[in-house]
């Protein structure tokens, strides 16, 4: 009986959603790491208030959204069965949660 469920993707779309996967992660990473020493205004600025860390976070965002499309691409269409894909399908969807939630948030200033 062949391994059917590997650590590693094989598939192109698998490697891309792991790709996408690893750069929202470095992002987010960088974020944190320039914010650590910075001086937070005391007034509300909101999400727009830096905009570089909101391009990132965007970013981020929108790079666990192509991972998340193409892990469930990969896992449907090829048969894609690689732990590291259904990993990122489950950051992805973590993500685009709470980034829907920080969306919701924002329009109705409920945080």
């Amino acid at each position: 009986m062949q391994n059917s469920f590997y650590i590693l993707p094989k598939t192109r779309l698998g490697k891309y959603a792991v790709i996408f996967t690893v750069i929202a992660i470095i992002l987010v990473v960088t974020i944190n790491a320039l914010s650590i020493n910075m001086d937070i205004p005391t007034d509300d600025t909101g999400f727009f208030g830096n905009l570089l860390f909101a391009v990132m976070a965007l970013g981020a965002l929108f790079c666990t959204i192509i991972s998340t499309i193409t892990g469930l691409v990969a896992v449907f269409k090829n048969k894609e069965r690689s732990a590291l894909v259904f990993l990122c399908i489950l950051i992805g969807y973590l993500a685009i949660y709470f980034g829907a939630a920080q969306f919701v948030g924002e329009i109705t200033d409920s945080h």
